[in-house]
């Protein structure tokens, strides 16, 4: 399927999701999943508190769907609500600093085919260095394939 047709597919859902289609709503959680998941991975959590903030999300999204006025703005609306949750929940454990360690570098999936000359493992490591902020703007742009201006709206920080 192609990209436009996905985002039109995946702006349907969300349009059947706040009118209350259930089964929109499970074909949302399909498709976003993962990718979620792996973007609260990047922070310094276990595997069992990911899945808690997981589950916290989809939450919160079911709470405030109707607040969201644009259709289009859901992936960016999404990531924004999954960083508030990790952040919070950082900050009540008194573990702020989020940083990839090499434990949790190593439960992140890599894809190590070489890609100019680098490996998913050295980006991974080289991201892990970076300081927090700048590591999720990477991130969520070049990982998670956000524009800019859907980055600065989860970061919660200007464009440039």
């Amino acid at each position: 399927m192609a990209l436009s047709e996905d985002l039109i597919r995946g702006e349907l859902l969300v349009v059947r999701c706040k009118q209350g289609d259930a089964t929109a709503m499970t074909e949302l959680v399909e498709i976003w999943e993962q990718r979620l998941y792996y973007y609260i991975r990047r922070f310094e959590l276990s595997e069992e508190e990911s899945l808690d903030v997981l589950q916290d999300v989809w939450l919160r999204v079911l709470q405030r769907f109707r607040q969201l006025r644009s259709p289009a703005a859901f992936p960016a609306w999404l990531f924004k609500i999954a960083r508030s949750i990790v952040i919070s929940r950082v900050r009540r454990t008194t573990r702020f600093e989020a940083v990839c360690t090499d434990e949790n570098l190593s439960r992140v999936p890599h894809d190590d085919s070489e890609s100019d000359g680098f490996t998913g493992r050295e980006i991974h490591e080289s991201l892990g260095r970076l300081r927090v902020i700048h590591r999720e703007c990477l991130v969520l742009h070049f990982i998670e394939g956000f524009h800019l201006r859907e980055v600065s709206i989860i970061l919660g920080i200007p464009v440039g």
